[in-house]
């Protein structure tokens, strides 16, 4: 049973927080690769003069989602966020791991991804519209009529993955304040606020 108000040892803090060394060492890697071997699955064949619409440009995006998401019966972001388990780690550790897997597996946090990543494509296509899309001199965007080249796309959506990513850029901050995220916030607050098991003698 968990014990009231038992601090967690520094060694098993130390643990923990090395798990957000684990991503940016080691996961994040493994993700960028899952998400190359998509992009060549899904624009392999495609022209580089080919015209795209809009809408095409969002399914192609949407299909290499799809590849990464259903790579995994749990959340199929997982095993780039935890290091893999051996199952020996002590019981206040275990505690933490199984309370952030639980997170990583609920329905808020998917929901919430789900809402980052519908909104951070929805901003590149509509971008890509607005920067790139042929369309007659001082009309309005069709999203129905406009299209552009692969060639031109390729390099548009490299620069702008790193403008959406960018800590002063208006779409992150959208997505950090949309609901699904502040919903998922507060359930990690009240997981990470139950008290850790007590640990065996």
């Amino acid at each position: 049973q968990p014990a009231a108000g038992k601090e967690l040892s520094g060694d098993v803090q130390k643990a923990y927080l090395d798990e957000a060394h684990y991503f940016l060492r080691d996961g994040l890697g493994l993700l960028i690769e899952h998400v190359r071997v998509e992009v060549h699955r899904v624009v392999d064949g495609v022209a580089l003069n080919a015209p795209l619409s809009a809408q095409t440009l969002a399914k192609m995006l949407s299909d290499i989602r799809a590849g990464i998401e259903v790579s995994s019966v749990n959340s199929p972001f997982a095993r780039y966020l935890l290091h893999p388990r051996d199952g020996t780690e002590p019981a206040d550790l275990k505690f933490l791991f199984d309370e952030t897997l639980d997170v990583i597996d609920s329905h808020l946090f998917s929901g919430a991804l789900t809402a980052a990543i519908d909104m951070a494509v929805a901003g590149v296509v509509q971008r890509c519209s607005q920067a790139l899309m042929a369309r007659p001199a001082g009309s309005s965007p069709d999203m129905h009529a406009l299209s552009a080249p692969l060639a031109k796309l390729i390099p548009f959506i490299n620069d702008d993955v790193g403008n959406v990513l960018n800590a002063a850029g208006p779409l992150l901050k959208d997505i950090l304040e949309c609901e699904p995220m502040a919903s998922l916030s507060r359930s990690v607050f009240e997981s990470f606020s139950q008290a850790a098991p007590q640990a065996q003698a």
